[in-house]
């Protein structure tokens, strides 16, 4: 028998698994930085993505995502996934930094494992949960990504992180929610999806993790300092936006004439 579940499980699920895995990926940040707490980390989200796939099977939270018809995209995304991992290399070694492969490798790996998660986690596991209860497929998109958007508020435990800027996080997570969820509906490339999300994540904290720099905080970081990136993220979340409603739209085109 299919298993249920009820609303409140659906919000409180992910929000306590990314609030694990949040202390998980805290435990490299705070204090001072060792191999073996990369180590560890890893281990937790690897954990955390077992967890997930049971999840996954017993709430019957299934994509059908057929390598054959997406080899495009899947050899587009190691292609992308090479050449970013080679331009950080490059900055690397122009600026004379002491990072091990080995350490670049581990570092690899721990933000893929952040992105198989959360993917798994909130474009399949959540999101068909979701599907069950409301069957348009653009409301259960949105209402995803708000959810999603909502557990990067956890990043209010990082005290090296600026709060007031938070809210840009959140409001464009909530948009890479939406089109990562649209990619994933349009071309049914899990792989896709989750190298995206895990460049984001690569780009975003290398310099923090690898090159050991210190993340900028101004003393004289205010609102009004806040304001210019908020509208400019708020410009580039309407194009993202415009885009992924694009792709629903298609796809929901390409299922119409399928059913006829």
């Amino acid at each position: 028998m299919e298993k249920t579940i009820s609303s409140k499980q659906i919000f409180l699920i992910p929000l306590c698994l990314v609030f694990l895995t949040t202390l998980g990926s805290g435990y490299i940040y705070f204090g001072a930085y060792s191999e073996d707490k990369v180590y560890l980390s890893l281990l937790f989200k690897l954990s955390l993505i077992i967890l997930t796939i049971v999840l996954i099977v017993k709430y019957r939270s299934f994509i059908q995502c057929k390598l054959r018809e997406n080899i495009f995209t899947f050899l587009g995304s190691l292609f992308l996934l090479f050449i970013s991992v080679n331009d950080v290399h490059k900055t690397i070694l122009v600026a004379n930094y002491a990072v091990s492969t080995k350490d670049h490798f581990t570092f690899l790996c721990n933000v893929f494992a952040t992105g198989v998660f959360e993917e798994l986690l909130f474009r399949v596991l959540l999101f068909y949960l979701i599907l069950t209860k409301y069957p348009d497929k653009w409301k259960s998109v949105l209402i995803t990504s708000f959810i999603f958007s909502l557990a990067h508020f956890s990043n209010l435990l990082n005290p090296d992180v600026v709060k007031i800027s938070i809210l840009n996080q959140v409001v464009f997570a909530f948009v890479i929610g939406v089109l990562l969820q649209s990619l994933l509906l349009r071309f049914k490339s899990l792989f896709l999806i989750i190298t995206l999300h895990s460049l984001l994540n690569y780009f975003g904290s290398y310099k923090l993790i690898l090159l050991h720099q210190e993340q900028t905080i101004q003393n004289d970081y205010s609102f009004t300092s806040f304001l210019p990136s908020l509208f400019f993220a708020l410009i580039l979340n309407s194009i993202l936006i415009f885009v992924a409603y694009q792709l629903i739209s298609s796809q929901l085109k390409i299922e119409k004439t399928l059913r006829y």
